[in-house]
């Protein structure tokens, strides 16, 4: 993810781990239809899957099979 130059590499298998930082991807616990991606030194999600190139939840996990897209902090007016 990123420009090439300073790019993040990632291990996936079950958990996504940077190859970089050894920081762990996870889903937060937000009660709303969306949710907020964090990394942290544990992994508390274990339901990363991959479909073709893209990274989903699993089906039988909590989320469903879900897709994710991220973007920059926003402030709504």
């Amino acid at each position: 993810m990123g420009p090439e130059a300073s790019s993040e590499y990632f291990n996936i298998n079950g958990s996504i781990q940077s190859a970089n930082t050894s920081l762990y991807l996870n889903v937060g616990s937000d009660s709303t239809s969306y949710k907020t991606l964090t990394f942290g030194t544990a992994a508390s999600t274990s339901a990363w899957a991959l479909e073709g190139d893209t990274i989903i939840t699993a089906q039988g996990s909590t989320w469903g099979r879900r897709e994710y897209l991220t973007c920059a902090d926003l402030t709504l007016m």
